[in-house]
């Protein structure tokens, strides 16, 4: 199995350690990993060309770092996104390189078509100082629109009530057990037993 990472934290922080302790265990059971920390890379977000929409390109027009990762996404068995929760919402690092998943979307006269592999696997590990019951809204809009670009159910590493420090996962074993235990799962292909209902978009 081949997996993708992508850390999306601005600094070395919770989210990359609660993503490496999985990454970690997928390695260990077998799976080969590849890593890319947006906070090191020069990219741009989606700028609006509709180059992939229009016929000048299959994929993103836009050529800087954040092209290779994409190449990687769509070759990928398995993709796991890590990022802390800033207001309300993941990173902007993040966000900007999920803007260009706009391109794994293509057209064609019966409409809508996916240009990367249907049932890839995605992870998402997430660190948030709130308690668990917030922010639930949030998490079941991302899986809904990876499923909607062919990802099966998202599986969820979630850290609540992590706090500031950018080491404070470290001192909390539930987490990371939960994250190496969700390796497992992934890793033995069993579906993700997260409670995601369908967001709505309104």
């Amino acid at each position: 199995m081949k997996c993708v990472a992508v850390f999306g934290s601005p600094r070395n922080g919770n989210s990359d350690t609660l993503a490496g302790e999985f990454l970690l265990e997928a390695e260990r059971l077998g799976s080969v990993v590849e890593r890319f920390s947006l906070r090191t890379m020069k990219f741009t977000g989606c700028t609006g060309c509709m180059a992939c929409k229009d016929g000048r390109a299959d994929a993103c027009i836009l050529d800087d770092d954040l092209t290779l990762v994409l190449e990687a996404i769509a070759a990928a068995d398995t993709v796991l996104l890590a990022t802390p929760i800033y207001f309300r919402d993941i990173s902007w690092l993040l966000k900007a390189c999920l803007d260009r998943w706009y391109g794994f979307f293509g057209y064609n006269e019966g409409g809508c078509n996916l240009c990367i592999p249907v049932g890839k696997k995605i992870v998402f590990a997430v660190t948030q100082n709130m308690p668990r019951e917030y922010l639930n809204d949030m998490m079941r809009k991302y899986n809904t629109t990876f499923m909607q670009l062919g990802f099966e159910k998202m599986y969820l590493v979630r850290g609540c009530e992590v706090g500031d420090a950018p080491d404070a996962v470290l001192g909390r074993e539930d987490l990371l057990d939960m994250a190496r235990e969700t390796a497992s799962v992934v890793m033995a292909g069993r579906p993700s037993p997260a409670e995601l209902p369908v967001y709505h978009f309104e």
